[in-house]
């Protein structure tokens, strides 16, 4: 069966082993995804898109290491998932290479990687950890999500 999850405190662990992450080889990671989709530097970026973001945009924040075989796995889905919500922000939190980050996002919660947080209004609404057979329930929080201020009562 693939790995497509690990606990954050393996892939820190696992991060003391490996070469710094400017010198690890190309990913996915850095593959351009659609007009919605942004990588995030740290908590003053994060902060700064939630205050910028208006309150009723639905905020799709994924938290991945480069070395996380399931983060890897989802990327290219993720984006498909972006392109089909483009009046959703994606934003992507690489907790991996810097210690102070990685202590911020353990620190927001997430025990698991990759791990999705589904904001509004700066509130997290759902958060959950995801892998490529959960892609389906990661799709039905984001239609719930974008949901949640009576937008689609009309179309039940």
């Amino acid at each position: 069966m693939p790995f497509h999850c690990c606990s954050l405190s393996l892939v820190l662990t696992h991060a003391l082993l490996l070469p710094p992450f400017s010198s690890l080889p190309p990913t996915r990671f850095e593959a351009p995804g659609p007009s919605n989709w942004r990588s995030i530097a740290g908590p003053a970026a994060f902060a700064d898109l939630l205050s910028t973001t208006s309150p009723s945009t639905l905020i799709v924040a994924e938290y991945f290491v480069p070395w996380c075989p399931g983060c890897r796995t989802l990327q290219p889905k993720l984006h498909a998932i972006a392109a089909a919500n483009p009046d959703a922000v994606f934003v992507t939190i690489n907790g991996g290479g810097d210690p102070a980050l990685a202590a911020w996002v353990e620190g927001r919660g997430v025990t698991r990687l990759p791990w999705f947080e589904l904001i509004r209004g700066g509130r997290v609404v759902t958060a959950l950890a995801a892998n490529l057979s959960a892609v389906a329930r990661l799709r039905a929080e984001i239609a719930a999500a974008k949901c949640c201020e009576g937008e689609c009562a009309e179309k039940r």
